[in-house]
């Protein structure tokens, strides 16, 4: 859901490689 997205994304924003 939208949910595990937004977690996904802003983790990924929060610890961009």
């Amino acid at each position: 859901p939208e949910a595990c997205a937004a977690i996904l994304w802003k983790s990924a924003q929060a610890a961009p490689k």
